[in-house]
């Protein structure tokens, strides 16, 4: 338990951004709040909760993902500063004409959201009343 209480105040503190006495207090009040409450949970309960190496799998996955992202990103700025990379740049997507039903507003966000989360690419600017999309591209390529 009092592992788990210096956990939680050390978690509080990392959040709580500055470091103070009142921080200090406020941290070991509500991690002893937290910790209480965990362990009456944990005898209340009627099975131990235990984690698998298997239930880490996705998060992994998203983890190596964001890190070949990033190595990606960056190499492509670092080749861009010295001049030995693809150039990044603007395009201009046509989209369906723009209309004032709501479901295909709806369908039209939707949209730009996906194209603004696919990797190497970010929405700058939408014409919905066009019908039209500007958006960035890291090197230049087409998703």
């Amino acid at each position: 338990m009092v592992l788990r209480w210096i956990v939680l105040g050390g978690v509080y503190l990392v959040f709580a951004g500055t470091l103070s006495a009142a921080e200090g207090v406020a941290a070991a009040l509500v991690s002893l709040g937290a910790c209480v409450f965990a362990c009456a949970l944990r005898r209340a309960s009627e099975r131990r909760l235990a984690f698998r190496l298997t239930d880490f799998r996705p998060a992994c996955m998203v983890m190596a993902e964001l890190a070949r992202d990033t190595v990606r990103v960056a190499s492509a700025l670092v080749g861009a500063i010295v001049g030995k990379a693809e150039q990044a740049g603007f395009v201009v997507e046509q989209d369906a004409p723009g209309n004032t039903n709501p479901a295909e507003e709806g369908e039209q966000s939707v949209a730009i959201l996906a194209v603004s989360f696919t990797p190497a690419s970010f929405v700058l600017r939408c014409a919905p009343g066009a019908g039209k999309m500007i958006l960035h591209r890291l090197g230049g390529r087409s998703q």
